[in-house]
């Protein structure tokens, strides 16, 4: 299996730096829209068979802009796919994190098990992502997958 891993594209939260995790549902802005479309050109040559994607509006254009280039293709929503739940710190700037949130910020510099305040690990979005990553080689043992991400599941799929 290939497995080529894609963040969305930008949203207005990323563009203000502010920390996005599962509670803020953003469409991409118009600098991701055209990010999208770029990004779906680009890959138009490659020989892909499936296209899966977070169920978050961010993640859902991006993967329908690429799957633009793919008639016939559909593309699949799958909820391990979806980005760390950062609890209270959904819409903070990210220059604030560590001031608002000292002990945690001290804590998650140095392990994956910490849980953000009110949200998840990155351990648990490993785990979610190495079952979706299971998944997939036995679904699609020679193909080229999209598989249109955020951040951390990019990361922990990359880390698998």
């Amino acid at each position: 299996m290939r497995l080529l891993i894609v963040r969305h594209a930008s949203t207005e939260f990323n563009e203000r730096r502010l920390v996005q995790g599962q509670l803020t549902d953003l469409p991409l802005s118009s600098l991701g829209e055209r990010q999208a479309g770029h990004l779906a050109e680009v890959l138009s040559q490659e020989l892909i068979t499936a296209i899966y994607s977070s169920p978050f509006l961010r993640a859902q254009r991006t993967a329908w802009a690429i799957g633009s280039q793919f008639p016939g293709l559909t593309v699949y929503a799958d909820i391990r796919l979806q980005e760390i739940n950062v609890g209270l710190a959904e819409g903070c700037p990210i220059d604030q994190l560590k001031d608002k949130f000292p002990n945690f910020w001290a804590e998650w510099e140095g392990s994956s098990d910490v849980q953000w305040p009110g949200g998840e690990s990155v351990s648990d979005v490993r785990r979610r992502a190495s079952e979706f990553l299971e998944m997939m080689k036995e679904r699609h043992p020679n193909d080229t997958i999209i598989v249109v991400t955020h951040a951390t599941p990019a990361a922990s799929l990359l880390a698998l």
